[in-house]
């Protein structure tokens, strides 16, 4: 199976230089930047207010690192329970590499569907997952085994 990596934003604290983190581009670096190397990003929860936010940074600065190879953003997949009803920032509306997918995350067909994507990741493609995706506070008082199963059961749907 190929190769999965979670990426991290790189202002986040403790976390190991080994994880892929967001880069932008401009910025002079001693990193490799692979145009044969791409990078799938699967954002849950990315219909909502930090969803569009981190797919926005990621398209902005259309590589992620993961070690010392830039991988460059191929598609960046919005996954939620419901379609986004707009778009936050103009420059999503309508961009080429936003693919919306409508599923439950604790719904394993539908994580697979998302990890596997519809092309071959044999070609080195690697994948970051941002899950974002969870069920809050009041909603989650009062749906307590919904809110185990969002937010507890897709972290258990490893491969």
């Amino acid at each position: 199976p190929p190769r999965r990596h979670h990426a991290t934003p790189r202002h986040a604290t403790n976390v190991p230089a080994s994880l892929p983190s967001i880069h932008n581009t401009t910025e002079s670096t001693s990193t490799t930047t692979s145009t044969s190397m791409s990078m799938r990003v699967v954002i849950t929860g990315g219909g909502g207010f930090l969803g569009q936010v981190l797919c926005r940074d990621v398209l902005r600065a259309g590589t992620l690192r993961s070690g010392d190879v830039q991988k460059t953003v191929t598609e960046v997949v919005i996954a939620d329970i419901v379609s986004p009803k707009e778009w936050l920032f103009a420059e999503l509306d309508g961009h080429p590499l936003i693919t919306v997918k409508v599923g439950d995350v604790s719904d394993r067909s539908f994580v697979d569907s998302l990890l596997n994507g519809d092309n071959d990741d044999c070609d080195g493609a690697g994948l970051s997952i941002f899950h974002l995706g969870a069920v809050m506070s009041g909603q989650g008082e009062a749906d307590f085994d919904l809110a185990m199963r969002v937010n507890l059961q897709v972290g258990r749907h490893g491969r």
